[in-house]
């Protein structure tokens, strides 16, 4: 089923996530990405017909995991903001979300216009 795995724990184990996120597998084409940091994972499921690959998964800087599933569809006006040299293409969408939330909070959610599912 499409969307996106987290959990917290001290003893995590990449195993234990890897046999989560192929329980959610009910499709051939479903393709999925996890990464874990610091007793934390994060897993994202997308549809294969629609997302070329699973996509959505950032670590920065060894401290924040966003999972990020969908598309901005004002990519351009918070990121202009956020970088107003280089437009955003829809492959930066997840990068884009976390800039603007490192940089405005919960209140970056107010600027993004879209259909999207994210964790961080």
């Amino acid at each position: 089923m499409p969307g996106i795995l987290g959990v917290v724990a001290p003893e995590l184990e990449q195993k234990n996530i890897a046999s989560i996120m192929r329980s959610l597998l009910h499709h051939d084409s479903y393709q999925q990405a996890q990464e874990q940091l610091l007793g934390a994972a994060l897993g994202v499921i997308n549809l294969g017909t629609i997302a070329t690959a699973a996509r959505g998964l950032l670590r920065h800087e060894d401290r924040y995991l966003l999972a990020f599933a969908g598309e901005l569809y004002n990519a351009q006006e918070p990121g202009h903001a956020l970088a107003p040299e280089k437009p955003a293409t829809k492959a930066e969408h997840p990068e884009l979300a976390l800039r603007a939330f490192l940089r405005w909070g919960a209140a970056a959610f107010a600027r993004l216009n879209g259909v999207f599912q994210i964790a961080i």
